[in-house]
């Protein structure tokens, strides 16, 4: 029975070895405050597009990824308000997660048009449930993602 068990656990690490979380499929994020009083919160879906991890033999090669996400930033100082959706690739290096993004459409700002930048990110993936790391936009903050579904194969 104990050798069973042994076997079993061995098996599961050669199929998800350590560093190997699936990060595909739906994401919430959040930001800390920028600017005068602003920060975000969105919800993100990654599409695992290729895997060059075992390619040549090397070890850690990229796993590349498109996706789509809606952010919604508010400002407590100057009460804007924007929702913005976009496009983005994202290229995942061991547990390195590099986000480029562009905006795809500005469908709503209060109480002015200001425009938008597109939002990219810096992060570490703690988990198949956590990343955290930075957005690289117009302004810098801390980031936090996190999911509490299953993720995609």
């Amino acid at each position: 029975m104990r050798a069973a068990a042994v076997f079993m656990a061995a098996t599961a690490l050669l199929v998800h070895p350590a560093g190997a979380q699936n990060i595909a499929g739906q994401w919430g994020f959040k930001t800390g405050e920028y600017g005068d009083g602003c920060s975000q919160t969105g919800q993100m879906t990654l599409i695992q597009q290729a895997d060059r991890s075992a390619q040549g033999g090397a070890a850690g090669g990229e796993v590349l990824y498109s996706c789509t996400f809606v952010t919604e930033e508010r400002c407590t100082m100057s009460g804007y308000y924007a929702r913005v959706l976009q496009t983005c690739s994202a290229r995942r290096n061991g547990a390195q997660l590099l986000i480029t993004s562009q905006v795809k459409e500005i469908a709503k700002q209060e109480p002015e048009a200001y425009g938008y930048e597109a939002d990219n990110w810096a992060l570490a993936i703690a988990s198949s449930d956590l990343m955290t790391g930075s957005l690289l936009s117009a302004f810098r903050s801390w980031a936090r993602f996190e999911r509490r579904e299953v993720p995609i194969s």
